[in-house]
């Protein structure tokens, strides 16, 4: 627990010694660009001169203005590639380079950005001397004089104004602040933490040194001394072990002389710590369990309650942990739980009970349809389930009596003998074949069912309802009720039915297979709300590839409706009539193929 302390310790005040640099990394990355534009509008009147016509009767007068002209165009161009590359290699090397590169950049990018400025100046500087030279090869000599006097005191007035601002604004060397923390800026940091032992000032200092200067890498990029090489992997003897523990007694002695008696522990931020038998640690008051936090003595009762409250708040209420495991905290609730431990405690509850009839382990309130569809993927309960002889089949209380006879006479109960699967899909009418079914999947089917039923779903936008009360492996599916504003909504005002129809047929093997789903009307636009041109609904989850038996039709509904709206959905109002069941599978089928969710 101190190792992983004094790591955190370790990290939060690297990210802060970045911080600090990034400061400067930022100021001469934007003053920089600002040079090198200043830079390309003086390289570009530079370019304009060379291609203007002058007199060249007068050789010498002609050399020199062709001589400043080039020499402004070079310098100015110069300055502008090279501030173009160190806005860009100068942060990039900060961002993606090995520890210490922060500091590499910033020295390196201070250097660069005084030689930018003195290059973009003797560019101004050429500026202004092939301006002279042109107005005297081009007019006349009183006018050129007039100019040139102009333009003379136009130079002297830039170069007194830059030298006026660089004195009024000048710090002297020792007075400049930098990122870096030189000479004794890191002891001084060390004391105004609060540390009074002379050990562990000098721990903090020698790390902020070493941090800020950056690990294994020295200022002039060349590697730093072994001695401050960190995270390199280092033989173990014995005489390093007793050296660090000489080194360690030495500094606890020569703080407790210095303070006076009260024996303190320096702190030692190494990363051998594993290494070295530790102090003992003060004495501490238990209060409780083992694994709460342990105040010290002389803590506040009111700040040791608040800790409590903490603890107590973070722990997780099904393995009693301290720290959360991958904590994830439910929607509907807020209550916080180890990822593991709830995926667990889900998939259990799914074993017997529905998705709506699982409840939070701490305040019994229902989860929400999206905790457990995630929950349930995170625990990929593949297991069979176990299959029912028909003899010993318990039908759940409340089903309506003509569903109950439909149970029983497919499965060969009371009301009559099983049926087979080969008829039409609704008494005669064609279409699919029926799913024969077994115990199981009736079984299933009929809880989910009365589930959702009871769950009033109307609120969640959607309703299920049986097209043949004597098949329930057929159901119906309705949307409705989508959120006001949305094109989907406004298309379906416009929509003679105002609503969304799904036909949902169930194999006889689920929930171990998936169901499937299709549109039935209205007709959706081509690559919208992830349906397919035939009306089949474009997701893995309901495939063999991302069908979870753990799933509940519930979810699988919800996660449809959401998916319609994320996926911009909208109407095809052009067409009046209905998805057929032959499109609709033709389009399933050419879906998984192209995707793969075999």
């Amino acid at each position: 627990m101190l190792f992983a302390d004094k790591r955190a310790l370790r990290t939060d005040l690297k990210l802060q010694l970045l911080e600090i640099r990034e400061k400067e990394l930022s100021f001469y990355t934007t003053n920089t660009l600002s040079i090198g534009t200043q830079a390309a509008l003086f390289a570009g009147f530079s370019s304009t001169a060379l291609m203007t016509e002058v007199d060249k009767s007068y050789q010498v007068l002609h050399t020199l203005f062709l001589l400043s002209t080039i020499l402004g165009l070079a310098s100015c161009l110069s300055t502008v590639v090279s501030t173009s590359l160190l806005v860009m290699v100068a942060p990039g090397l900060a961002l993606r380079g090995p520890d210490g590169s922060m500091s590499v950049a910033v020295d390196n990018m201070i250097d660069e950005y005084r030689r930018a400025f003195r290059g973009v100046l003797f560019g101004i500087m050429m500026f202004h001397i092939s301006t002279i030279c042109y107005a005297w090869l081009t007019f006349w000599w009183p006018l050129a004089a007039v100019l040139s006097i102009g333009v003379s005191g136009s130079l002297y007035c830039i170069i007194r104004y830059i030298r006026v601002l660089m004195r009024r604004f000048a710090l002297p060397a020792e007075a400049v602040v930098t990122g870096k923390f030189e000479g004794n800026e890191a002891q001084r940091a060390g004391q105004a933490a609060g540390l009074k032992n002379r050990g562990e000032i000098s721990t903090l200092s020698t790390l902020i040194q070493e941090e800020s200067r950056g690990r294994g890498i020295g200022l002039d990029g060349a590697p730093l001394a072994p001695e401050l090489q960190r995270g390199l992997p280092r033989e173990v003897d014995r005489g390093h072990i007793s050296r660090r523990r000489r080194l360690r007694e030495e500094s606890a002695s020569s703080s407790s002389a210095a303070g006076g008696g009260g024996a303190s522990t320096a702190i030692d931020l190494d990363d051998d710590d594993e290494l070295v038998a530790l102090p003992p640690p003060p004495p501490r008051v238990a209060s409780g369990r083992a694994d709460e936090p342990v105040a010290l003595e002389d803590d506040d009762p009111a700040e040791r309650a608040a800790q409590r409250r903490k603890y107590e708040a973070a722990a997780c209420k099904i393995c009693e942990a301290a720290v959360l495991r991958m904590a994830y905290k439910l929607h509907g609730c807020g209550h916080s739980f180890c990822r593991t431990c709830i995926a667990e405690y889900v998939e259990r509850k799914l074993r017997r009970h529905l998705a709506s009839e699982v409840a939070c382990p701490t305040c019994a309130k229902a989860l929400a349809i999206l905790d457990v569809q995630t929950l349930s993927a995170d625990g990929k309960d593949t297991r069979p389930r176990t299959v029912h002889h028909a003899d010993s089949i318990v039908l759940p209380p409340g089903l309506p009596p003509h569903v109950a006879a439909a149970f029983l006479q497919r499965h060969g109960g009371a009301a009559g003998g099983s049926r087979s699967g080969g008829g039409g899909g609704m008494d005669g009418m064609g279409g699919p074949p029926r799913a024969t079914g077994s115990a199981a999947a009736t079984k299933r089917l009929m809880r989910e069912f009365q589930a959702i039923q009871k769950a009033n779903t109307s609120q969640h936008g959607f309703d299920v309802e049986l097209p043949d009360e004597t098949d329930m492996y057929t159901w119906d599916a309705t949307f409705f009720g989508f959120e006001k504003g949305t094109p989907l909504a406004k298309d379906l005002e416009r929509s003679p039915g105002k609503r969304i129809l799904l036909r949902i047929a169930f194999p006889s093997t689920y929930p171990a297979a998936p169901p499937y789903i299709r549109v039935i009307r209205p007709r959706f636009q081509f690559r919208t709300g992830h349906v397919t041109i035939g009306g089949s609904i474009c997701t893995e989850m309901l495939t063999s590839a991302g069908w979870q038996p753990t799933m509940t039709i519930e979810s699988a509904l919800l996660s449809i409706r959401t998916n319609m709206l994320v996926g911009g959905a909208r109407l095809d109002l052009s067409q009046r009539s209905d998805y057929s069941e032959l499109e609709a599978r033709e389009a399933f089928n050419r879906m998984v193929r192209e995707h793969g969710w075999f």
